[in-house]
């Protein structure tokens, strides 16, 4: 039997059809999983410098396709006919061209702008349109109630099954549908005995380490944020001393800070973007983006005078800009909330599209904060509404119960 080391990253990709075809042959490998880190120092000595590689007794394979064809020649999983090779392949290359659009969306499209039009983009119609062809094609084979090619697993069954997988983990925050014979056919390939005891899905989440000061300030809404999307982060509250003593060590020298994975993004509007992306609370389309956006920026704006008020020194001045506030800005920055609340599905929901956004949680916490400071006017009605509304959501509530 040929000792086999697979060599990719440790998360599913490009190497996690092949895992999964070792466990369906039952054949034993090495499953050797690198950092990126690594990766950059073996580069150069890889066939083609790229992942994933197959090493089998001294001949190294590259090409992910080259080594799935080889894996299912060797093991009877690559059809028994010419004709049946050749209908596999089809559907791997249907299978590649997606993986291709996955990999530039994940790891090669640098533009921020431009990578939100490709999600938007595979979300809305790429996703589906594919969903929809493999539908058709599986119903080609036994009107969709067996596998893809003849009466036995292949690589091609292999293939979709793994894509499929990857980007059910890739868009936890866009759950999609499947059509209904790809959905049984997902169920009857995970139910294959050597898939079911699979420990080969092993691709990490990201986890988040939220540093600033004790209290809220700009980190309260990134804090909502993440609480309103699920996400467990670490809440790291530094007091004056401790901050000193870190300064150095963090980006731009300045707090919020958030640590995902090792990596730092300062900024708190950069920040609360970030999250809103991740977790889907930053709309679902480029004009849904560039409302919360304007919103986003509205909040700023009236921002700027609560900061008057509270860095002036000046007694008799910070009385009468104080009074500007409360009797003129913040009822001004209601009429304004109120206006476009009300555009927005009457004014009975949420400030952008159909669910709750990075923009409704910062007009919650910018309200809660300036209302523990000034004395604000009442609520325009559908303005106190939404602030209820995102008051009773189970995940804020539990959290604003927890800081009281």
């Amino acid at each position: 039997m040929p000792k086999y080391k697979l060599i990719y990253f440790d998360s599913k990709g490009r190497g996690q059809a092949i895992r999964l075809l070792f466990h369906l042959a039952r054949v034993e490998f090495q499953d050797i999983r690198i950092s990126h880190e690594t990766w950059e120092t073996i580069k150069q000595t890889m066939p083609q410098r790229r992942l994933p590689v197959l090493e089998v007794e001294g001949m190294i394979i590259p090409q992910s396709g080259a080594i799935l064809r080889y894996l299912g020649r060797e093991y009877g999983l690559y059809g028994k006919t010419n004709k049946e090779s050749t209908r596999i392949d089809v559907i791997s290359g249907a299978v590649e061209d997606m993986v291709y659009i996955l990999e530039r969306l994940f790891y090669v499209e640098r533009v921020e702008e431009a990578r939100i039009i490709l999600r938007q983009e595979i979300l809305s119609w790429r996703l589906p349109e594919f969903l929809d062809i493999m539908e058709s094609a599986l119903k080609e084979n036994k009107a969709g109630d067996s596998f893809f090619v003849g009466d036995q697993v292949s690589i091609a069954d292999v293939h979709l099954f793994s894509i499929i997988d990857w980007m059910q983990d890739l868009f936890p925050e866009h759950p999609f549908t499947l059509p209904s014979k790809i959905n049984a056919f997902m169920e009857r390939f995970r139910a294959i005995p050597n898939i079911e005891n699979c420990k080969c899905v092993t691709l990490k989440m990201p986890t988040y380490k939220l540093m600033y000061f004790e209290g809220k300030g700009r980190a309260e809404v990134i804090r909502l944020a993440l609480t309103a999307a699920g996400q467990e982060f670490e809440d790291k509250r530094f007091t004056r001393e401790e901050w000193l003593e870190v300064k150095p060590t963090i980006p731009q020298k300045q707090l919020p800070c958030l640590e995902v994975d090792g990596q730092f993004i300062s900024q708190s509007g950069a920040i609360l973007r970030y999250v809103g992306r991740a977790f889907g609370l930053y709309g679902d389309n480029n004009d849904e983006n560039t409302r919360i956006d304007v919103i986003l920026g509205a909040t700023e704006d009236f921002l700027k005078h609560v900061i008057a008020v509270y860095y002036e020194k000046d007694e008799t001045k910070k009385a009468e800009l104080k009074k500007d506030l409360e009797e003129n800005k913040l009822p001004q920055f209601f009429d304004l909330l109120e206006e476009i609340l009300t555009e927005n599905n009457e004014g009975n929901g949420f400030l952008v599209g159909n669910k709750m956004s990075i923009a409704d949680l910062m007009i919650f916490d910018t309200i809660d904060q300036v209302a523990g400071y000034v004395s604000p006017p009442p609520f325009p009605p559908k303005l106190g509404a939404l602030i209820e509304r995102v008051k009773d959501n189970p995940k804020i509530k539990e959290y604003i119960s927890k800081q009281a």
